[in-house]
């Protein structure tokens, strides 16, 4: 405990650069991956947990879903010839974008910054040392001069994300998938990339923004999504249980409470900190819209509850909203 909340102070100054909203604030979320202290007076930068995560569960995994990658790769072309296309004249391909973000990214680059911004995330990818705005800047002054059609904006995502050497091309890809000038090319068949993502990404920072998108489609497209986040409540893979728990995060009252409920359910036992934080802040965010339904819940799971899960859960309920 000494030794991490050491680190935390090390860390703070790096904290804003690595935290915050990669869509700009679209969401009335934080990004919720890191350890923090449960009792409401605390708000101090808390360092990642020390723990050695297992395989697939951190940025220092080994490749052990090449097989997987493989597969997602095949399946990420079906059904584009039914998307709407749009043509700009002029637009630069997207090699040349992804050769202007980096250019961009690379003169912007802080490498004091850079080196305490990989120590925080823990990040095996190096870090620029360009923080989340000036990202944020460089992408949209690039990915404006892109073709705006959809085979163009899929091609740039994944060829960006997989071909990442620094931490924020990854997140200048997840700026571009959540683009309002893309909107209509993320659709059900987008989610094989956004699995990709999840399953190749394999930490908290990728992950949860992930989530919104995936959030986006199952607000959009519930039949076809619903099914889809049921499947990844139970999958092997941690990153893609998070999600399915995660998605509806920003939903307020249009939340599928029985979907939230059931996606919990088989992650309750779980012992894995990143599952029990996300199933603490997926009930307490809806907390704001509930809090009697919220403190209903976790009276009746209190045994299979974890202590951080209930914690996360009544943080923003008070006795005189809805009592513990």
């Amino acid at each position: 405990m000494r030794a991490d909340r050491g680190a935390a102070r090390a860390y703070a100054p790096h904290r804003d650069q690595v935290l915050g909203l990669i869509g700009g604030g679209a969401r009335p979320r934080r990004l919720d991956g890191v350890p923090a202290r449960s009792r409401p007076r605390s708000r101090r930068a808390q360092h990642p947990r020390r723990h050695r995560v297992g395989a697939c569960r951190g940025p220092r995994s080994a490749p052990c879903d090449q097989g997987r990658r493989g597969r997602l790769r095949k399946v990420l072309d079906v059904g584009a010839g039914r998307r709407r296309q749009r043509g700009d004249a002029g637009a630069l391909p997207s090699g040349s974008v992804i050769e202007r973000l980096r250019a961009e990214l690379a003169a912007a680059a802080d490498p004091l910054k850079a080196a305490g911004m990989q120590a925080y995330m823990k990040s095996a990818t190096p870090y620029r040392g360009v923080n989340l705005p000036q990202v944020r800047a460089i992408s949209r002054g690039v990915f404006d001069a892109m073709p705006a059609t959809c085979d163009e904006w899929r091609e740039t995502v994944l060829e960006l994300w997989r071909g990442a050497r620094y931490r924020e091309e990854r997140y200048a890809a997840l700026m571009l998938a959540r683009s309002k000038r893309h909107r209509d090319c993320l659709t059900p068949d987008s989610m094989p990339m956004l699995e990709e993502m999840v399953v190749t990404g394999a930490w908290w920072d990728y992950v949860d923004e992930i989530a919104g998108l995936a959030g986006d489609l199952l607000r959009k497209h519930p039949k076809q999504i619903r099914p889809r986040m049921r499947a990844w409540s139970t999958d092997v893979n941690m990153w893609k249980r998070r999600v399915s728990i995660i998605c509806q995060l920003s939903f307020k009252r249009e939340t599928d409470l029985e979907l939230l409920y059931a996606n919990i359910e088989p992650n309750l036992s779980d012992r894995e900190f990143f599952i029990r934080k996300a199933i603490g802040w997926a009930l307490r965010q809806y907390a704001w819209t509930d809090p009697k339904e919220v403190a209903r819940y976790v009276r009746a799971h209190d045994s299979r509850l974890s202590g951080l899960s209930r914690r996360e859960a009544l943080k923003n309920i008070l006795p005189a909203r809805g009592g513990r």
